[in-house]
Protein backbone atom coordinates (compact mmCIF):
# COMPACT_ATOMS: atom_id res chain seq x y z
CA UNK A 1 0.00 0.00 0.00
CA UNK A 2 1.30 3.99 -0.94
CA UNK A 3 2.10 5.69 2.30
CA UNK A 4 -0.35 8.42 2.86
CA UNK A 5 1.11 11.15 5.30
CA UNK A 6 -1.65 13.36 6.71
CA UNK A 7 -1.97 17.46 6.16
CA UNK A 8 -2.69 20.69 7.86
CA UNK A 9 -6.07 21.59 5.78
CA UNK A 10 -4.45 25.25 6.50
CA UNK A 11 -1.19 24.37 4.62
CA UNK A 12 -2.97 21.93 2.05
CA UNK A 13 -5.91 24.19 1.16
CA UNK A 14 -5.18 27.25 1.91
CA UNK A 15 -8.16 29.07 -0.02
CA UNK A 16 -10.47 27.01 1.49
CA UNK A 17 -9.58 27.33 5.04
CA UNK A 18 -9.97 31.14 4.35
CA UNK A 19 -13.43 30.76 2.98
CA UNK A 20 -13.94 28.31 6.20
CA UNK A 21 -13.52 31.16 8.77
CA UNK A 22 -12.99 28.44 11.43
CA UNK A 23 -15.28 26.28 10.68
CA UNK A 24 -14.38 22.60 8.87
CA UNK A 25 -14.14 22.28 5.52
CA UNK A 26 -16.99 19.85 4.83
CA UNK A 27 -19.54 22.31 7.06
CA UNK A 28 -18.64 24.80 4.42
CA UNK A 29 -21.00 25.34 0.91
CA UNK A 30 -19.61 26.22 -2.59
CA UNK A 31 -21.74 26.97 -5.59
CA UNK A 32 -19.68 25.54 -8.32
CA UNK A 33 -20.61 27.11 -11.72
CA UNK A 34 -19.31 24.88 -15.02
CA UNK A 35 -18.57 26.09 -18.05
CA UNK A 36 -19.49 23.17 -20.18
CA UNK A 37 -22.40 21.36 -18.35
CA UNK A 38 -22.24 18.00 -16.54
CA UNK A 39 -23.67 14.77 -18.46
CA UNK A 40 -27.26 15.13 -16.52
CA UNK A 41 -27.29 19.03 -17.91
CA UNK A 42 -26.49 20.44 -14.42
CA UNK A 43 -24.19 23.67 -14.61
CA UNK A 44 -24.46 25.01 -11.30
CA UNK A 45 -23.41 22.37 -8.27
CA UNK A 46 -23.50 22.96 -4.52
CA UNK A 47 -20.40 21.02 -3.06
CA UNK A 48 -19.26 21.03 0.70
CA UNK A 49 -15.67 19.70 0.02
CA UNK A 50 -15.41 15.74 1.80
CA UNK A 51 -18.79 15.17 1.58
CA UNK A 52 -19.52 12.70 -0.78
CA UNK A 53 -23.26 13.42 -1.90
CA UNK A 54 -25.61 13.51 -4.88
CA UNK A 55 -24.15 17.23 -5.86
CA UNK A 56 -20.18 15.96 -5.37
CA UNK A 57 -21.20 12.46 -7.65
CA UNK A 58 -22.60 14.56 -10.42
CA UNK A 59 -19.14 17.11 -10.14
CA UNK A 60 -17.02 14.04 -9.55
CA UNK A 61 -18.74 11.13 -11.86
CA UNK A 62 -20.22 13.52 -14.57
CA UNK A 63 -18.52 16.54 -15.09
CA UNK A 64 -15.01 16.77 -13.44
CA UNK A 65 -13.71 13.27 -13.17
CA UNK A 66 -10.04 14.11 -14.70
CA UNK A 67 -9.60 16.58 -11.72
CA UNK A 68 -10.42 14.02 -8.93
CA UNK A 69 -8.33 11.15 -10.87
CA UNK A 70 -5.63 13.34 -10.99
CA UNK A 71 -5.52 14.89 -7.31
CA UNK A 72 -6.29 10.85 -6.46
CA UNK A 73 -2.78 10.01 -8.54
CA UNK A 74 -0.89 12.75 -7.28
CA UNK A 75 -1.73 11.89 -3.24
CA UNK A 76 -0.81 8.25 -4.00
CA UNK A 77 1.38 8.14 -7.45
CA UNK A 78 -1.10 5.77 -8.60
CA UNK A 79 -1.45 5.37 -12.20
CA UNK A 80 -4.56 6.89 -13.75
CA UNK A 81 -7.51 4.72 -15.26
CA UNK A 82 -9.13 6.55 -18.64
CA UNK A 83 -11.93 5.18 -20.21
CA UNK A 84 -12.77 5.86 -24.01
CA UNK A 85 -15.83 5.22 -25.73
CA UNK A 86 -15.89 5.58 -29.61
CA UNK A 87 -17.55 8.35 -31.73
CA UNK A 88 -18.22 7.97 -35.94
CA UNK A 89 -17.10 11.25 -36.24
CA UNK A 90 -14.65 11.37 -33.78
CA UNK A 91 -12.98 7.92 -32.80
CA UNK A 92 -11.55 7.26 -29.27
CA UNK A 93 -12.47 10.33 -26.11
CA UNK A 94 -12.26 10.36 -23.14
CA UNK A 95 -15.43 9.70 -21.02
CA UNK A 96 -13.99 8.68 -17.44
CA UNK A 97 -11.02 8.95 -15.57
CA UNK A 98 -10.44 7.23 -12.14
CA UNK A 99 -7.24 6.23 -10.29
CA UNK A 100 -5.91 2.91 -10.16
CA UNK A 101 -5.04 1.47 -6.88
CA UNK A 102 -2.56 -0.67 -5.53
CA UNK A 103 -4.82 -3.37 -5.49
CA UNK A 104 -6.08 -3.03 -9.42
CA UNK A 105 -9.07 -1.21 -8.39
CA UNK A 106 -10.48 2.19 -9.91
CA UNK A 107 -10.91 4.58 -7.26
CA UNK A 108 -13.35 7.92 -8.00
CA UNK A 109 -16.28 9.41 -6.38
CA UNK A 110 -18.02 6.12 -6.39
CA UNK A 111 -15.64 4.37 -4.18
CA UNK A 112 -12.95 1.71 -4.80
CA UNK A 113 -14.73 -0.65 -7.68
CA UNK A 114 -13.79 -3.12 -10.31
CA UNK A 115 -12.89 -2.19 -13.42
CA UNK A 116 -15.49 -3.93 -15.11
CA UNK A 117 -17.88 -2.14 -13.23
CA UNK A 118 -16.98 1.33 -13.99
CA UNK A 119 -17.30 -0.04 -17.67
CA UNK A 120 -21.07 -1.85 -17.08
CA UNK A 121 -21.69 1.43 -15.22
CA UNK A 122 -20.83 4.00 -18.33
CA UNK A 123 -22.04 1.45 -20.85
CA UNK A 124 -25.34 2.20 -19.32
CA UNK A 125 -25.60 5.74 -20.20
CA UNK A 126 -25.04 4.42 -23.97
CA UNK A 127 -24.43 1.58 -26.49
CA UNK A 128 -21.05 3.18 -27.49
CA UNK A 129 -17.48 1.09 -27.61
CA UNK A 130 -15.59 1.30 -24.66
CA UNK A 131 -11.99 0.79 -23.82
CA UNK A 132 -9.98 1.59 -20.93
CA UNK A 133 -6.28 2.17 -20.57
CA UNK A 134 -3.73 2.84 -17.94
CA UNK A 135 -1.58 6.27 -17.87
CA UNK A 136 1.41 6.82 -15.85
CA UNK A 137 0.27 11.00 -16.43
CA UNK A 138 -1.93 13.15 -18.45
CA UNK A 139 1.07 14.29 -20.83
CA UNK A 140 0.36 10.27 -22.04
CA UNK A 141 -3.23 11.30 -23.87
CA UNK A 142 -2.68 12.64 -27.62
CA UNK A 143 -4.81 14.82 -29.40
CA UNK A 144 -4.75 17.92 -27.73
CA UNK A 145 -6.45 16.61 -24.36
CA UNK A 146 -5.58 18.72 -21.00
CA UNK A 147 -1.81 17.93 -20.34
CA UNK A 148 -2.36 18.00 -16.61
CA UNK A 149 -5.36 17.58 -14.36
CA UNK A 150 -4.64 20.93 -12.77
CA UNK A 151 -5.36 22.39 -15.97
CA UNK A 152 -8.95 21.11 -16.15
CA UNK A 153 -10.26 24.20 -12.98
CA UNK A 154 -8.92 26.86 -11.35
CA UNK A 155 -6.85 27.31 -7.58
CA UNK A 156 -10.15 26.41 -5.64
CA UNK A 157 -10.65 23.81 -7.84
CA UNK A 158 -7.59 22.19 -7.48
CA UNK A 159 -8.27 22.08 -3.56
CA UNK A 160 -11.93 20.80 -3.79
CA UNK A 161 -10.38 18.34 -5.75
CA UNK A 162 -7.45 17.25 -3.60
CA UNK A 163 -10.02 17.68 -0.70
CA UNK A 164 -12.24 14.74 -1.83
CA UNK A 165 -8.87 12.51 -3.06
CA UNK A 166 -7.65 13.05 0.43
CA UNK A 167 -11.69 11.52 2.00
CA UNK A 168 -11.47 8.66 -1.24
CA UNK A 169 -7.46 7.40 -0.31
CA UNK A 170 -7.94 7.44 3.62
CA UNK A 171 -11.16 5.48 3.13
CA UNK A 172 -9.17 2.84 0.97
CA UNK A 173 -6.00 3.05 3.21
Amino acid sequence: MTAITATDPATAYPLLTTIAHGRALHEISLDVTLATPTYHGQTTLTIHPGVIDAEAIELYGHSQCAVLAGAIAERTGWPLLLIERYHDSDGWQPTHAAALTDDGLALDIYGPRAIADVLLHISGYGSWPLRHRFLNTWQELSGGYTAAWTEATDALGIEIGRVFASVLVEAVS
